[in-house]
Parts: structure tokens; sequence; C-alpha cells
């Protein structure tokens, strides 16, 4: 037995061997391999020993896989530990169990060692591109703005934000382009070259302690499943197939596509907390190490570098779109150093509200971000580049002046009957994965309730609920619908206001062409629902309904200020699904100072109402920054906060410790395994289609 302590060892130790075992498939293995294929000797790796004898995998990463057996394997061939840190000292006892002594270990820094020399051999192709193509540009750029979204996780309908933001553009005269990066990621991320990566993936999703312990029936499944792994068969991936079978595949099978989504994808991985963050610049660098560019690097994605306008606009809904986002930015004033790059979305109101300590960094990366919406803000941006209007004039902005101060201006919201349907014009609407095109749609901005206690949006978006006229909403549907070939909608308001339902309903009635139409919405359950209204609803084109239902524990709707009564909610869902509306609701476990017994109940109202409701998820609560239960914690009977980590918290009731440890495992191993074998496996989308 050995211990490799640097690169420059393992190098001289590896070029002294004919032939070596890799043991284990995580992913240093990866990473080892990579190094191995840079030094030119891939072919000396025997096999890749599954330490998993469950396993079924015949290759991974492009290299032979065999489960392992101290029986069958060479013992002239040493052994390496394809793994660093503790659990390499129980593989090692375990081989010295079977009378295996020739392996190698590797040792505890290694890893990092190996980062970095990768970040040298590795040049993704399109950095490379973009790098260089400054020097041979040429042309003047077709449109005044250029609109990218970063990768996300959602590949089934794009954004509404920048359409949104595109229609506004095209009234004042200015020309957009619009690129959603994300999806043509999905489809680059699923060509056959990605099948190792996916196998790799699917592996540490369904074979872990917490999807065996409440998702048996999925991991038994997969075990039929992951053999077949359709969605490879063919080098260049053909959309339509996933189209056609995602919504034919059986419950299970289409949990299981979800994981390898989720799993291969940016979600998480690429997740950033400003309140923790202590470094944006490291954040962000050390991303580049994870080829993330590698995905990126698409025929699409180069030829937009060849077009780049004056005005780069990039929108960032979620945390894990920042990074993405960043690198972005970053390649566009590498190929366009003049170019103005405005920051929008959600995630720039997280930032400018956060407490990350040195926010002028942002300046490297975005010029201007707009804080709040949008509309306004940017045709006023637009005015000033042309010089046509002073700075100090537009609203929703931040940016950094020249000592690096923060400047914001004043904050407003738009009135938004006066604001066009969103624009789609550009984005290949082909691409999204989806049986039918799903187009989201707004009838308000804000919440008309805005009370809860768990809510993080904005105070003034919250507080500040305005509605379309419903006639120009209607009149919007029929518009998007004719345009885009009979399209779907998804109404992505925070809830629609009961009273503003029925308006739309009367103003569809008005229109047969509802008739043929289907679209689901958001709502608050309501007593302002009544049977006449909702078949009405029904036969206007309304499919299904999603509902914040959160609990059926009253003292817990109290306690977190939900506003509703558990009654009602039921009320919704049974006269919902009995006018034949598909109802969806969400719910929550482990709230604060929520009780193993008030869990167990609530599971068993759930049990009670499955009949009527078509589909629910359950996710444990996570305490969130810039929420009141954040901000008054002893309001909420919360004890303590970890700052680095908000989901850590302790709470009690009536004076008594809260055992959190035995609501989760009640919601891992009781209520996600009762919501894995009803009938609620899909997301809302294939809710919707059924």
């Amino acid at each position: 037995m050995a211990e490799l302590k640097s690169i420059q060892e393992f190098e001289q130790w590896l070029v002294s061997q004919n032939k070596i075992y890799l043991y284990g498939a995580a992913r240093l293995c990866d990473k080892l391999i990579k190094k191995i294929q840079h030094m030119g000797l891939r072919d000396s790796v025997q096999s890749i020993l599954l330490s998993d004898v469950s396993l079924n995998f015949k290759t991974l990463f492009g290299i032979s896989a065999t489960k392992f057996n101290a029986n069958e394997i060479d013992p002239a061939i040493p052994i390496l530990l394809a793994v660093v840190g503790p659990p390499q000292k129980e593989i090692a006892a375990y081989l010295q169990q079977q009378n295996i002594t020739h392996f190698v270990l590797l040792s505890n820094d290694f890893e990092n060692q190996l980062n970095e020399e990768l970040n040298r051999l590795e040049t993704p192709e399109l950095k490379e591109y973009i790098y260089s193509y400054s020097k041979h540009k040429s042309g003047q750029p077709q449109k005044d703005i250029l609109f990218l979204s970063p990768p996300y996780w959602d590949f089934h309908s794009p954004f509404s934000a920048v359409p949104c933001l595109v229609a506004e553009l095209k009234k004042h005269g200015y020309s957009a382009a619009q690129y959603d990066i994300g999806i043509h990621c999905i489809h680059n991320l699923i060509r056959e070259k990605w099948k190792e990566s996916a196998e790799q993936c699917l592996t540490k999703s369904f074979y872990n302690n917490t999807f065996k312990n409440y998702n048996g029936n999925v991991y038994s499944s997969y075990e039929e499943y992951k053999n077949d792994m359709w969605f490879f068969q063919t080098k260049e991936f053909d959309v339509s197939l996933v189209k056609d079978r995602y919504f034919e595949l059986n419950a299970v099978q289409k949990r299981v596509l979800e994981a390898f989504y989720s799993r291969i994808y940016f979600f998480d991985l690429t997740n950033i907390d400003f309140d923790k963050c202590k470094n944006l610049d490291s954040a962000i660098n050390r991303w580049y190490s994870r080829n993330m560019l590698d995905t990126l690097c698409t025929e699409e994605l180069k030829q937009i570098f060849t077009d780049i306008p004056n005005v780069v606009g990039i929108s960032i809904t979620s945390t894990c779109q920042f990074i993405p986002g960043c690198i972005l930015a970053e390649l566009v004033k590498k190929c366009r150093p003049d170019a103005k790059i405005i920051l929008g979305g959600s995630c720039a109101d997280l930032f400018a509200n956060s407490s990350y300590p040195h926010k002028a960094d942002i300046k490297k990366y975005f010029d201007y971000i707009i804080v709040g919406e949008g509309e306004t803000a940017l045709v006023g941006l637009m005015r000033y580049f042309d010089g046509k209007a002073d700075i100090n004039t537009v609203p929703n902005l931040m940016f950094i002046d020249s000592d690096d101060k923060i400047r914001y201006s004043e904050q407003i919201v738009e009135d938004v009957t006066r604001l066009p349907a969103p624009d789609y014009d550009g984005l290949n609407l082909d691409l999204y994965l989806s049986p039918k095109l799903i187009l989201p749609y707004q009838t308000s901005r804000g919440c008309h309730y805005g009370y809860c206690a768990f809510c993080n949006h904005n105070e003034k978006y919250r507080h500040n609920y305005r509605t379309k006229q419903m006639d120009v909403v209607v009149n919007d549907l029929l518009s998007l619908s004719a345009k885009y070939k009979n399209a779907c909608f998804q109404f992505v308001d925070e809830a629609v206001r009961p009273d503003c339902f029925k308006d739309m309903i009367e103003e569809m009635d008005k229109h047969p062409e509802f008739k043929d139409m289907k679209w689901f919405y958001y709502s608050r359950v309501s007593r302002q629902y009544d049977e006449e209204l909702l078949r009405r609803a029904h036969n206007n084109g309304c499919e299904m309904v999603m509902f914040g239902v959160e609990s059926f524990n009253q003292r817990l709707l109290n306690f977190i200020k939900k506003g509703i009564t558990a009654d009602t909610s039921k009320y919704c869902l049974e006269l919902f699904h009995k006018c034949g509306i598909k109802t969806y609701a969400w719910l929550l476990c482990n709230l604060p100072s929520e009780t193993l017994e008030e869990a167990q109940g609530d599971l068993e109202d759930v049990k009670q109402m499955q009949d009527h409701m078509n589909a629910f998820s359950v996710g444990a609560f996570r305490l969130e920054r810039n929420t009141d239960m954040y901000d008054s914690p002893e309001k909420y009977n919360i004890t303590s906060i970890d700052q680095n980590d908000p989901s850590k918290f302790q709470s009690h009731k009536d004076g008594v410790p809260i055992d959190k440890n035995s609501i989760l495992n009640f919601w891992t191993q009781k209520y996600l395994r009762y919501q894995t074998e009803c009938h609620a496996l899909g997301n809302r989308y294939t809710v919707f289609f059924e």
C-alpha cells in the first residue's frame, strides 16, 4: 500500500504502470480520467471498479465499468482509490479484509492539486472562440439590445420577464433580440457525449440512502428503466422524441427523467447566497473549473457573439443563474469591451438588498442593475445611452459611480394595464420540452394579500398589487394564441384575485375562441368561488388551479399569517375538482413550532383529500432572509438561527424545544413516500396535460 502525495508523484507512478484499476465512480474518478487522458494514457485504465455491487453500468466516463469482486480482478494490476478523505480508510480496510494489498492511496489535498492542474490544461472551446472573436468582428449589429437568459432548471416554457421588456422596447422604437441560453444548454447536455455523465448523476440520485428510504418504487423502477435511456439513442438529440415520450411515460419514469435533468444541470450547483458570500470573484472563478462553458459551447451560442449590439441585458430570476450570468457578462466584455451590460430580474433585487460587503465588485461584470420592475427603467437607460435623457431621471436603478460609490435612483412600480402583451419573437419556441407550447402571462403584479410570514418578496412589490383591465387581458390572450399557433397559457401572477378571476371569465364569455384554449393559474383559496363560476371557467379553457395550501392545521396557518382556513382549502379543492378543473396543492412540512403530532395530522388530512387533488407537492420549510420570520424570530417561537444557513434554525412550542430531526425523518419517510405512492408524481406540466 502506497500513498501519492502530489501530481508529480501521480504522473511518475502512472507512467511506470502497464495497467491500473480505478476504485470508485465519484467526481474524483472523472477528474483522474481527464488527467490520464491529457497524459495520453487513457488505455492504461483497465476498468472502473464499482463499489456498489447493485450498480449495472457497463461503462462510466467512457471507461469499462465492473462490479467489484475480489475473486475476479487481476492481482497483478494495482488499484488506485479514486477517493480522498475518511472514506479512503474504510475502503482500504475493506480491501485488506478481501486479502487485497496491491492498492494505492491519494493524499487528502490531492484533489485540490488536481483541480488546479485541470484548470491549466482545459481551455473550453467557447471561451477560446469568444476571446479571439474581437479580432475579426465585422459589420454592425442588427439590434439595439440583446437579452440573454442564463441556464435554469425549468425547460418546459420560456420566462415572461424578457418578452415583456422586448415588447415595451419595441413600443418605443427600439429593436431587441432575445436568447434563452438555458434551453440550448439542455439540448447540448442530452446529446450522446453526455451519456456517461448522465449515468453517473442518475446513480448518485437513485442509489443514495434518501431515495432508498422513501422512494422505494422509484428505486425499483429505475432498475428496469436505467438500461433503456432512450433519449441517448441518437447522436443528434431529437426534441420531438422527448416531447412525445416524456408525457407518455408512467409516473415513476417521469420522476427519473426529472431527476436526470436536475442532477446534471445547474440548479443548486451554481447557487449563491449573497449574505454568506465573502468574495464574488472567487465564487465565480471556481466555476470555470467545472466546465460549465463546455456546456454552453453550442453552435447557436457561438453565433450570438457575431452580432453583439452596444447594449446587453442579462435577466436572472434565480440565484442558481447568477454565476452563469456573471460568466456570460465577462465573455461579452471580452468580445465587446464597449458594450453596456445591464443586470435585471428578481436576483438583482436580492443582490442589491443583501448584506454582501463588497457590492461595488459587481461593476466588473455589470454596468447597471435594474432593481424592481424593468420596463420604464430600461427605456430610460436606452434613452440615456442615446444622449436623450439624464441618468438621474432613470428609475429603479443601481450603479457604481467612478468613485466606487453605490447610487440608487427613485423606486417606482409599473401601471400594468398600459404594458403591451409579451413578445416571444426570436425565441426558438419549438425547443421547449412540452407536448404543446406553454407561454407565461401576467394579469397582475404584486400580491393581493402580502402578509405571509415566510414570504421573501420585496415589500414594495408585495404590497403594491396592480391588475390589468380584464378586457386588455383577454385581448392579449387572443392575440398571443393567434400569433403563436394556439399556445397554452400559464398565468404567472403571485395569485389571481378571485374577483378579478370572475371579471376575466365574464370577458372570456364574450369570445368563443376560449373554448378551444387551455390555461392554468395560481390562486389563494377563497369562499368567493362558486360552482357556476368555475364551470364557466372550465368551459373557457381553465384546466388547472394551483393553491398554496401550506397546511391543513389551523394553528399553523394562523401562526404563519396565511390568512386562510383549513376548511376553505378543503372547500376549494372539492369544488374545483367537482367542476372538472384539476387541482395542484403545495404544502410545507417542518414549519417553526410544528410538532411531530401536527405533521402526522397534516398527512392524514392530505390522505382524506387525495380524491380531490390531482397532484400535490410537499417540501421541507426553509427559513429565508428578508421574511418576517427571519426579521422577528421571537414572534414565531424561533430561538436561534444559523446565520450561515438560516434553514438551520431552532424553535419551540409552549416552551418545549422542537425535535426537528424527528419531523424531517417523518417528512422523508412518510410524507414523501405517500406523495410517491399516490398519483401525484408528475410536475405541474404533466398534470396540466393529463
